[in-house]
């Protein structure tokens, strides 16, 4: 009797919310809003990370603290983890999203088993093997340093790229949509007892409008990223006539960062004035205030 009276109570209760305009969601993402009897269910596409709820990335030789406002989603791949961090209100991304504006790879090499590496073994590996999976997940062109620099027990390598299709500017530079600017670190010696060592890749990327992240989360992150891997020199091609805006030595300042994705600001600023003019150009039908098409009347003169 108690039971049938609760349950009585419970289909009275949830019927005066739905009635009044309230939205009810349960834990199995059924939901049921007033002035509509239909029942939603609230799915995320396939293939979609989701967003964690945590403001750091905890990895096996750092945790990277997000600035406030970013979110992050970790997918497994084959040889580790992928993380995937947006600014958006997106509670999920899916990994060719454009709003991702960081990629963190944590990964474990099993084909490395020598001791120790060469300059040059590094920078192969880096480029060929764990730069690659980035590659084909963006369709993107990379150009990577042309070498590894060991930093006591860390190589690092850095490497620019761009994806999408171009919009030429008259004066021939081709403006992307998405550019990158990764930093990947490599452990100079194997995991002892096995025949692996670990790697990482941050790479940094625009939003969809072309927005690239502020000058001091740009700064938090890469001190993080510079004081977890004993990081204090990259490679900077060599200069005859100093330019402080061509040495890399210490890595992409913010001004360098700043000048590398200008393009991809370029490409939103064009895309969005030739869509306007494609629209004003577009001949508009009148009608009057029937819905009829207006006819002009021939000319009998």
């Amino acid at each position: 009797m108690k039971r049938t009276l609760c349950r009585g109570i419970l289909i009275i209760g949830l019927s005066s919310l739905i009635l009044s305009g309230c939205s009810i969601s349960f834990s199995d993402g059924l939901s049921l809003s007033g002035g509509n009897t239909e029942i939603k269910e609230v799915t995320t596409p396939d293939g979609a990370v989701e967003a964690v709820n945590s403001g750091s990335i905890e990895m096996e030789d750092m945790t990277l603290k997000l600035p406030n406002g970013m979110k992050y989603g970790a997918m497994e791949a084959e040889t580790g983890k992928i993380y995937y961090v947006w600014e958006t209100e997106d509670e999920y991304v899916l990994p060719t999203d454009s709003d991702i504006i960081l990629y963190v790879y944590e990964g474990k090499d099993n084909a490395s088993p020598d001791i120790e590496l060469e300059d040059s073994e590094a920078r192969y590996s880096i480029t060929q093997a764990y730069m690659q999976t980035f590659r084909e997940s963006v369709d993107a062109s990379l150009i990577p340093d042309p070498s590894a620099i060991l930093n006591n027990e860390w190589y690092v390598c850095q490497m620019t790229g761009y994806s999408g299709e171009y919009i030429m500017t008259t004066y021939g530079t081709l403006c992307y949509p998405k550019y990158y600017y990764g930093i990947y670190t490599l452990q100079k010696e194997k995991d002892e007892g096995k025949y692996s060592r670990r790697y990482y890749g941050f790479v940094f990327s625009n939003d969809s409008k072309g927005n690239i992240i502020t000058e001091v989360d740009y700064n938090n992150l890469f001190t993080q990223i510079k004081l977890s891997f004993g990081l204090s020199e990259f490679y900077s091609a060599p200069q005859l006539e100093y330019k402080e805006s061509e040495d890399y030595s210490k890595g992409y300042s913010y001004s360098q960062y700043e000048m590398l994705f200008k393009n991809a600001t370029n490409y939103y600023g064009m895309n969005a004035e030739q869509v306007e003019e494609k629209v004003a150009e577009t001949p508009q039908e009148t009608t009057d205030g029937q819905g009829q098409q207006e006819e002009t009347a021939p000319d009998n003169d």
